[in-house]
Formats: structure tokens, C-alpha cells, sequence
């Protein structure tokens, strides 16, 4: 393996770092505007992620979802200075990158994530120069608590939002690397999208009822051919709306029901998009499949 395919699979495992990493700390913030703040750079990383995975796998290699280390907790004000160094980490190791290259398109990549980079430098150091700056008497962020929740949640309830959360990051990643080796248009990417947006409910959740969010996903199919890749994220669709479905009797919170809802129904779009790729993919083999039969494969 060349040392910028070494490099560029750090720097993929990097940006899966940092998604996480500034996600958890959103999800410690109990500071609406810094919570959106830090959810918006989760998404530049996100968007690195996915154009040098794409580059990746342009060049002939597969795309890899390991992660570097992430810090997770800590007061609100260490959690910025771990951001703070992690950009500068990046703007380094990017700098460096670029003279492993002479790839043209991966050098404007480079000098795009880069001035993303300085940008997310700059935000983060005006974040901490205010947590720094704080007026005498004044109740720093990290020391402030969310709004008064109307109902709380036991160690039952926190569990299964726990494990619907591990579902969703392991959901993201799956489409992820479906999307980057199969070829399936834009549709999966999108589905990771709306599994993203489901991991964030659920994380911001658990903290406004005074739970930590463990941002961590189970093992996942990826050696697969496309007609299996597709089957294996229907089965996981499906898994998910039963499972969301039996877990909204456990709740009477009517905004985690709510929750849950939506994302019931988001799934059910996913499961019906994805039945009608794998029926295309049938048609092309001359088989046919059943959801039935679906559950056998997936059992083996």
C-alpha cells in the first residue's frame, strides 16, 4: 500500500473522529446556539469523510470505517480545548498530506478540508475565548443545566435509547460503506443522513434527562455484493421499526413517543426504497425473494 493511501485512510479515520468527538460535545452542551454550532462542524467532517472515502474508492481501494480516538467527556470548557488541538492536529497533518501527492484532485480536496479546518479552528477558538471571558457572578456553560425536563427517564427506558442510538451510528456507517462500493445512486447516502438525524435525537435526549450518550455501533456487514449489501440494510430496517415500535409502549413521554414515531416512519420509507432495489436486482437474476426468506439469510 502506498504511504497516500496509508494517509488517506488516516485521515478518513480522523474525520470519523471528529464527527463523533464534536457530536458528543454538542450533546454536553446545555447551550442551544453552541449545541447547533458544533452539530454544524460535525457535518463538515462528515462531508470530508465521504469525499476522501470516495476518493478511496476511486483509486481502486476500499473505504474504511475505523475510528481514531475520541475525547468524550470532561467540563464543557476542556471538551473545546480537545477540539481546539484536534484542528490544529489536522491542519498539520493535511499540510503534510499534501506533499505525499502530486494527484491533482486530491491536492484541491486537501487545500478545501484544509481552509474547512481553519474555519472550524477559528469557531472553536472564539467559543473558548467566551467560556475564558465569562462576567464575574455569571454561571459558566458547563456548569449550567438544561431546562427543568417535564418527565424523567429510568435506567430501563435510558437503556433502550441507548441501544436504538448504537443501531443508528451502526446503521450510518453501513450506508455508508454501501454507498461508496455499490453502485445505488445517491439514495443511501441519504438514508445515512436520516440515520444521523436519528442518532442525534436520541443522544440529545438521554443528556436532557441527565444520561451520558455512548456513541459506539456493533459490527456490520461490509464484504458483501451489492444484491446482499442491499438485503442485509432491509434487514436491519425492519429489525428497527419492530423494535421501535414495541419500545414506544415503554414510554409515556409524549416527545420520546413522538420521537420514535418519526423515526418509525422514516424506516418504513428506507425498507420500501431499499424492497424495491433488491426486486431489481432479482428481476437481473431471475430470483425472487420474500421477507421470509430475507430473515433465513440473514440468520445464517
Amino acid at each position: 500500500m502506498t504511504d497516500i493511501i496509508k494517509a488517506v485512510k488516516k485521515d478518513i479515520e480522523d474525520e470519523h473522529a471528529a464527527i463523533i468527538q464534536y457530536l458528543y460535545h454538542a450533546y454536553a452542551s446545555p447551550d442551544e446556539e453552541l449545541r447547533g454550532k458544533l452539530e454544524s462542524i460535525a457535518r463538515d467532517e462528515m462531508r470530508h469523510f465521504k469525499w476522501l472515502s470516495e476518493w478511496l474508492v476511486k483509486s481502486g481501494h476500499k473505504p474504511t470505517l475505523k475510528r481514531s480516538e475520541v475525547i468524550s467527556r470532561g467540563d464543557l470548557k476542556s471538551l473545546i480545548e480537545a477540539d481546539v488541538k484536534a484542528e490544529e492536529e489536522a491542519i498539520r497533518q493535511y499540510i503534510y498530506h499534501k506533499t505525499l501527492t502530486d494527484d491533482d484532485e486530491l491536492l484541491t480536496l486537501f487545500d478545501r478540508i484544509i481552509a474547512d479546518e481553519k474555519s472550524h479552528w477559528e469557531e472553536f477558538f472564539k467559543i473558548l475565548d467566551e467560556l475564558n471571558a465569562i462576567p464575574p457572578g455569571a454561571e459558566p456553560l458547563e456548569n449550567q443545566k438544561p431546562e427543568e425536563s417535564t418527565s424523567e427517564l429510568t435506567e430501563s427506558q435510558a437503556a433502550i435509547l441507548q441501544q436504538a442510538l448504537e443501531h443508528e451510528y451502526t446503521s450510518i456507517l453501513q450506508y455508508l460503506y454501501h454507498h461508496f462500493t455499490i453502485n445505488s445512486g445517491e439514495e443511501l447516502e441519504d438514508f445515512a443522513i436520516d440515520e444521523m438525524k436519528h442518532m442525534g435525537w436520541f443522544a440529545e435526549t438521554l443528556a436532557e434527562k441527565g444520561f451520558q450518550p455512548e456513541l459506539i455501533h456493533s459490527a456490520m456487514e461490509s464484504e458483501a455484493g451489492p444484491e446482499q449489501s442491499v438485503k442485509s440494510d432491509l434487514a436491519r430496517e425492519i429489525d428497527a421499526i419492530e423494535k421501535y415500535s414495541s419500545a414506544k409502549d415503554k414510554f409515556e413521554d409524549e416527545e420520546i413517543r413522538d420521537l420514535l414515531d418519526l423515526a418509525i416512519n422514516h424506516e418504513k420509507y428506507h425498507a420500501e426504497s431499499l424492497k424495491k432495489m433488491i426486486e431489481k436486482y432479482e428481476k437481473l437474476s431471475g430470483k425472487r425473494f420474500t421477507i421470509g426468506s430475507l430473515r433465513k439469510e440473514t440468520e445464517k
